[in-house]
């Protein structure tokens, strides 16, 4: 069985790959020039994140329900390619790409 993101490897020594299987949220997709095919007969599952909070905390916060349906609404792949692409490429930390995400979009402050 391939190992996952064998894809990248082979791009980056030079080998010439035809079909190869990435995640669609993956950031290193732009910074390989790599072509994502269409999946119009919905054929892969999408594994884009949710967000979880224990019930106890929501009761206590009910807020945060919104916050949360706002945040996850912004999260779409092309998105989480680009997030995924500051840490995966560029070397940044998680932590500083998610809180730029959140001030960015007005989550924070």
């Amino acid at each position: 069985m391939p190992e996952e993101g064998a894809i990248y490897d082979e791009v980056q020594r030079g080998v010439r790959c035809t079909f190869g299987e990435v995640f669609l949220t993956d950031g290193r997709i732009v910074a390989n020039e790599l072509y994502v095919l269409d999946d119009d007969k919905n054929f892969a599952t999408t594994y884009n994140p949710a967000l979880n909070v224990r019930t106890e905390v929501l009761e206590r916060n009910p807020e945060l329900r919104d916050l949360f349906n706002d945040i996850a609404a912004d999260l779409d792949s092309d998105t989480l390619r680009d997030l995924n692409a500051r840490v995966d490429v560029d070397g940044r930390r998680p932590d500083e790409v998610a809180r730029s995400f959140l001030d960015a979009n007005g989550f924070t402050g």
